[in-house]
């Protein structure tokens, strides 16, 4: 796994990441909608996140995923998470976190090193293009991705590691300013002498990042800060995605979100959205992306409930044909002692 690189100066660089956003953004949102349908395998719920792990052809490193219910505005959120520098309260291996150059004003290469946890393991640092992302669907995202940035090499006794399609995705849910999902997406390369093998099991707790936002919200909310700020318009530059190509020109649109059932939540799939006209989108109709995330963790249940049902019924089937050799067992050995009683009436 490598980082994006181009044969030329920052300029080049910041040219090819402008053009690739659309495509890294578009891939994060089909990663946090991905379900087993999608080659998707949910491993288990942790610290009340799910944990997702995804194969890639021809890599070793696997593709992870975290998704959980933050109690607190999907805007505070997001503005929360764009904040670099809250990296470190957040992530407790994060030695530090910046950004090198903002440029676009959404765009920015970003520096971030994070402590092995390991003594003997070197400490690891990463170079990255960072986008902030307002979806037209109304949600929020923000995406990463190594570079091979000319001006920052690794740094000394650091070892480069490279992450690819990662991001953390935010998005309404059921009750409306009150909570929001975070996905959390990550393929990670630690780069170095740590084999493939072991990068795969490290990078299991990698979803608990979002567990680790949800902590600190809390504590803030704790403190007394709110949480539950209520949604802002998209900043007079924001490039709405997904963008149509070649499309460089900021699309704001203020549209008014569809209003939420009071008895909703993240785990209600009994409404819908439809017939709420969306103005910014020529009065077409406003088919919520919550509605289709919760429709996608419907499957993902779905398919988990199938499965589950399917390994009852093959223990069940077991358990069947286990008492059927029990039963012939004990059938043999009643048989067995009546002939040894038959025998010893005749002697």
């Amino acid at each position: 796994m490598e980082p994006v690189s181009v044969e030329g100066g920052v300029d080049e660089l910041k040219a090819l990441c402008r053009d690739s956003r659309t495509e890294w953004v578009m891939g994060l949102a089909e990663a946090v909608n991905g379900t087993e349908v999608d080659g998707w395998t949910f491993k288990k719920m942790k610290q009340n996140v799910e944990i997702w792990v995804k194969d890639i052809p021809d890599c070793p490193l696997k593709f992870w995923k975290g998704r959980g219910v933050i109690k607190a505005s999907a805007q505070y959120t997001f503005d929360y998470i764009r904040e670099i520098s809250n990296v470190p309260e957040y992530d407790k291996m994060a030695i530090d976190a910046y950004h090198t150059e903002q440029f676009m004003d959404q765009y920015a290469f970003q520096y971030n090193s994070y402590s092995s946890g390991f003594p003997g393991v070197s400490n690891r640092d990463f170079m990255l293009f960072a986008s902030e992302v307002w979806m037209k669907s109304g949600d929020f995202a923000v995406v990463t991705n190594s570079i091979e940035h000319p001006d920052f090499p690794p740094a000394p006794g650091f070892v480069r590691g490279v992450v690819k399609n990662s991001g953390l995705y935010v998005e309404e849910c059921g009750q409306g300013d009150r909570e929001c999902i975070v996905t959390y997406v990550v393929q990670l390369d630690p780069k170095g002498m740590i084999p493939s093998w072991v990068a795969n099991i490290v990078a299991i707790n990698q979803p608990l990042v979002v567990s680790q936002i949800r902590n600190a919200i809390e504590a803030r909310k704790k403190r007394g800060e709110n949480v539950f700020v209520p949604r802002a318009p998209p900043p007079d530059y924001a490039i709405l995605e997904p963008a149509e190509s070649g499309e460089s020109a900021p699309i704001v649109a203020e549209t008014a979100a569809a209003p939420i059932p009071d008895n909703a939540s993240m785990y209600s799939y009994d409404y819908s959205y439809e017939g709420y006209e969306d103005e910014g989108n020529d009065g077409d109709t406003n088919v919520r992306r919550a509605n289709a995330n919760d429709l996608a963790m419907l499957k993902a249940l779905e398919a988990k409930v199938d499965g589950t049902r399917s390994r009852v019924e093959e223990a069940e089937a077991t358990v069947a044909e286990l008492e059927r050799q029990l039963n012939r067992l004990h059938a043999r050995a009643r048989e067995s002692q009546q002939s040894s009683h038959s025998c010893c009436a005749i002697q």
